[in-house]
């Protein structure tokens, strides 16, 4: 613990046995905040990534709860300054009570699935950065 204090923190995880992974990417301007559509990770026994798929035909409640969740990230991002593309990793654990979504990563910067994510707001999303 001492070790891990002076090396700027500790990180404490649940262990949790996730059946699904998902993703949501998107750019925060400062004039609007622009999201994909949501996706799925392929990962290997690692939790490594192997790929990004668009999620084909998600539950509307699936959809709306990982775009809430984006849409939180975004805003959370630009509270803190932040301008510029992002992806929100998602972990969907089922634990007793229903499958639930967990926020595993968000990264401020361009992402392995971006592009897929944004699909057709690419350009747009491309554009805003630009500005």
């Amino acid at each position: 613990l001492k070790d891990g204090r002076r090396h700027g923190g500790i990180l404490f995880e649940p262990e949790v046995m996730p059946t699904r992974e998902f993703s949501i990417h998107g750019v925060v301007s400062s004039n609007e905040t622009l999201l994909g559509e949501p996706c799925s990770l392929r990962v290997d026994e690692f939790s490594a990534p192997l790929s990004v798929e668009r999620v084909v035909t998600p539950s509307d409640a699936l959809r709306n709860s990982i775009v809430a969740l984006g849409a939180q990230a975004a805003d959370c991002l630009k509270k803190a300054g932040y301008f510029g593309p992002f992806g929100l990793d998602l972990l969907e654990v089922d634990e007793g009570t229903g499958p639930w979504l967990w926020a595993s990563d968000l990264n401020a910067r361009f992402t392995l699935g971006w592009s897929t994510g944004m699909g057709e707001a690419r350009d747009r999303a491309l554009s805003l950065l630009l500005e």
